[in-house]
């Protein structure tokens, strides 16, 4: 006798659907991109082939964004892959080309690593709450950050507060650097206004002049330049996108006025003179190093003409600038401090091409995002975008006096606004 078995009584196998894992895949992808945002000060100590202590967390962010994407059907986007392409091919022809083929191309490891990571940062932020805790992580680590290095000063941690003989007074945290640390918290001002962080107003003036004194204690000129350009872009930005064209045409001539009448009756030279005799040590370090500061950078840029000219189109190699003025005995030796001129003295016309279209790409995309308006719920989350614009303008002009492509935050600041570009927009 055959038993005859209701269908819906069988027993069906359970099949996992992959959405939980999904989502809890994009958790950890999101805090690990979040605590690199907290670290990215870490840079020293420095390892092999110039790693930091970050630079483990930025792996592990990367291994939790792949984890995430293989387990999510929605499309990963990879920004400034066709420019950074270009810059690396250049770098590659470059290095194999020059005196230090192995440096070189160590620094073309770095370039993949750091385009790597604006990746994950683009991918992670697309929906408007992951970009809130990433802008809001960035701000409120920033004012510790800045508040660690007051502690440093107090106490007389000068191994904490970065403050070395070579440097004189002046502080660059753990950065290693001053102008990256005055590049770091130019950015963190702009991204604090932009997202609205601390809520009240009178909290982000008391931050932003926290950050502001932060600077002043790195003595980087070319901090404070691009703080001025900076803050401009992002009135002018502003401006435009609430009252239009023709209110903001009114604010450039009024600050280019502002800075012909400035630079009439305001003796740049005078002023540096005077902070140079000051008995302030931080005065000499910052204002008062900006005359030999300047004829240094004049000086630098000089021999790195010499160089493109010896290099030939193909350049010679990433990091060869100061190998090279050392071998032909040049009275100033030191690193490209330029990013456009260094790329065509290293990296040759095929590099300077890519690194024109990177910086259009990011023009583009921030032009984008911070004059026409964005999605809702983006908006909701991002107070004021013409601040990310300011933060842009700044970085790319203090690219004339320091190689800022080469910095970690730079580059989270290009994942936020291609992140605001692919999904932010209406």
């Amino acid at each position: 006798m055959i038993e005859r078995h209701d269908p819906r009584s069988i027993a069906l196998p359970r099949v996992r659907t992959p959405v939980t894992t999904a989502v809890t895949g994009e958790r950890l992808a999101l805090g690990a991109t979040a605590a690199v945002i907290v670290a990215l000060p870490v840079i020293q100590p420095t390892g092999v082939g110039h790693s930091s202590p970050v630079d483990l967390l930025i792996v592990g962010a990367l291994g939790a964004w792949l984890l995430w994407a293989g387990f999510t059907h929605e499309r990963q986007r990879v920004p400034y892959a066709a420019s950074m392409t270009v810059f690396i091919l250049g770098g590659t022809l470059g290095a194999l080309n020059g005196p230090v083929p192995t440096a070189g191309l160590l620094a073309l490891v770095q370039d993949v690593a750091l385009l790597l990571w604006c990746t994950a940062v683009v991918n992670v932020a697309r929906s408007p709450q992951a970009m809130r805790l990433l802008l809001r992580t960035w701000a409120w680590s920033s004012i510790v950050w800045a508040s660690v290095l007051f502690a440093a000063l107090f106490t007389g941690e000068n191994a904490l507060a970065g403050i070395t003989a070579r440097n004189g007074s002046r502080v660059s945290l753990t950065f290693g650097d001053p102008n990256v640390a005055a590049n770091y918290f130019f950015i963190s001002i702009m991204i604090m206004w932009a997202v609205g962080c601390p809520r009240r107003r009178a909290g982000r003036v008391a931050a932003t002049a926290m950050l502001v004194f932060a600077m002043v204690l790195t003595g980087s000129i070319g901090g404070f330049l691009s703080l001025l350009v900076g803050t401009a872009t992002a009135a002018l930005f502003a401006m435009h996108r609430r009252y239009g064209v023709m209110p903001a045409i009114a604010l450039v001539c009024a600050l280019g006025l502002s800075v012909y009448v400035g630079s009439s009756y305001v003796h740049i030279g005078a002023i540096a003179q005077w902070a140079h005799n000051s008995d302030r040590a931080w005065l000499r370090d910052s204002i008062g190093r900006g005359v030999k500061s300047s004829s240094d950078r004049e000086l630098l840029r000089a021999e790195s003409v010499r160089l493109i000219y010896q290099g030939g189109p193909l350049g010679q190699g990433p990091v060869s600038t100061k190998p090279r003025l050392a071998a032909s005995q040049a009275p100033f030796v030191k690193e490209a401090h330029d990013d456009y001129l260094g790329a065509l003295t290293e990296r040759g016309v095929i590099g300077e091409l890519g690194l024109l279209l990177l910086v259009a790409s990011i023009l583009f995309r921030t032009w984008s995002t911070s004059l026409k308006p964005l999605a809702e719920s983006i908006a909701g989350g991002l107070r004021s975008p013409p601040a990310i614009a300011g933060a842009v303008a700044g970085t790319l002009v203090e690219g004339f006096s320091y190689e800022v492509m080469h910095f970690r935050h730079v580059w989270a600041l290009w994942g936020v606004v291609a992140a605001l570009y692919f999904w932010g927009r209406r």
